[in-house]
């Protein structure tokens, strides 16, 4: 079948951060489909060629680096990957707080929360230069933007659109919030409307360059600039320091979900200044809210699970079960299954691993579900914090069990 390419896996411990800048690099987890080659393994930092399966090296100027990873087989077949180092400047931290439960909202009760941004170079934050936003999602994205999120953690996105103001001779001529020899970042944009037409306006503008609108001084043209990178700086702009900023939040405040969404993104997002050199950076921090009924077919792990028709999940024997990661259990009082088919056995919640704690056990056998109907049936809850559920069968009959959903519940009742 012929030699197959070996496949490079880079990992790094820091992507960014103040001078001096340690990164230890590894490319362990390389690896190829044909087992038996030998792999070895060179590495082109800062122009400096080193090999093996591990590298480190520190960085001692301010500025973004390329780090190439190349993997050879014996054969000779390579497969290569790259990162972006950013040494000068460490990237914000960004902390979403919210009082009481982590995961869940219920009816008819408000959701306080905290930003709170720090960043070692910037040694003030204004507080209207963190844009909070909460937006309604479908239900299971927001898992897919967390887990992103984690893995990702420690590789800060560096604003494309701070990056070409930073690259360009903006600053020659205007400063974020004050006059300069032209308009502020924050009179520009609040001059206009934010909509397609003025992006692409105003980045025509900046490749053209002007006269007359701000006075007798003219806008020098840029036409190095392309108009997509254009619309990109004025988007930023406008996200950045307009004044009508779209459904942004406070950094701390109150807010009331809508019962119709089941699911909310609450987001936070800070650009620093840069330093020294060292371009801005760009953190995001998300936090996920749900309705506290969870779909049995979104779960995150299972055994001996059969997917039906319509979202219902069959545990098909004993010892099989449904695991949800996560879970914050603060001020719940109650579990609910629904279920769709006759059960004889024993459905537990355990905590953190299939044999945990049991903090809820409810026996099916008495239980009445009608063919092609459903029932809920509930259990009491007894634990708090954050844990990993696996909601496990046990059973001596040869039978599964039907779930369709799950619900948590605090002694409100919800429908």
């Amino acid at each position: 079948s012929g030699n197959r390419n070996p496949i490079a896996h880079l990992e790094a411990n820091k992507h960014e951060g103040a001078i001096p800048l340690t990164v230890n690099l590894s490319a362990t987890q390389s690896f190829d489909y044909d087992s038996l080659d030998k792999l070895s393994f060179s590495w082109l930092i800062n122009g400096v060629s080193t090999s093996g399966p591990q590298a480190t090296h520190t960085f001692t100027e301010a500025d973004e680096y390329i780090v190439q990873l190349t993997v050879t087989d014996e054969h000779g077949a390579s497969d290569s990957k790259t990162i972006l180092i950013r040494a000068g400047n460490e990237s914000p931290e960004i902390d979403i707080s919210i009082q009481g439960n982590q995961t869940f909202f219920w009816p008819d009760q408000t959701v306080d929360y905290t930003v709170t941004v720090t960043d070692s170079e910037d040694l003030t934050i204004d507080p209207k230069s963190v844009r909070v936003k909460l937006e309604p999602i479908d239900i299971g994205f927001g898992k897919k933007v967390i887990e992103m999120e984690q893995a990702n953690r420690g590789q800060a996105l560096l604003s494309r659109g701070a990056k070409l103001i930073a690259d360009s001779d903006c600053k020659a001529c205007h400063h974020a919030t004050h006059k300069s020899v032209g308009p502020s970042y924050s009179e520009l944009v609040n001059r206009y409307p934010h909509h397609e037409e003025t992006v692409h306006l105003l980045a025509h503008k900046i490749i053209k360059g002007g006269s007359g609108n701000w006075g007798e001084i003219a806008m020098s043209a840029h036409p190095q600039i392309a108009q997509s990178d254009a619309e990109e700086i004025v988007q930023y702009l406008f996200e950045n320091f307009g004044s009508s900023k779209k459904n942004l939040l406070p950094t701390s405040g109150t807010f009331q979900p809508n019962i119709t969404e089941r699911e909310y993104l609450l987001s936070a997002t800070y650009t620093d200044k840069g330093n020294a050199g060292a371009k801005p950076i760009t953190q995001t921090t998300y936090r996920l809210l749900q309705w506290p009924e969870l779909y049995a077919s979104n779960f995150d792990g299972s055994k001996s699970v059969t997917r039906l028709n319509d979202g219902v999940m069959r545990i098909t024997q004993s010892g099989g079960y449904l695991q949800f990661n996560q879970l914050d259990l603060t001020d719940v009082r109650a579990i609910a299954y629904t279920l769709t088919a006759p059960a004889k056995g024993i459905l537990e919640l355990r905590l953190d691993s299939a044999t945990g704690p049991i903090s809820a056990r409810i026996d099916l056998s008495s239980v009445d579900v009608k063919p092609r109907s459903w029932a809920t049936v509930r259990a009491h809850l007894n634990a708090q914090g954050i844990h990993n559920c696996y909601m496990v069968y046990k059973t001596k009959e040869s039978n599964g069990v039907d779930l369709v959903r799950i619900r948590f519940e605090t002694g409100l009742r919800i429908e």
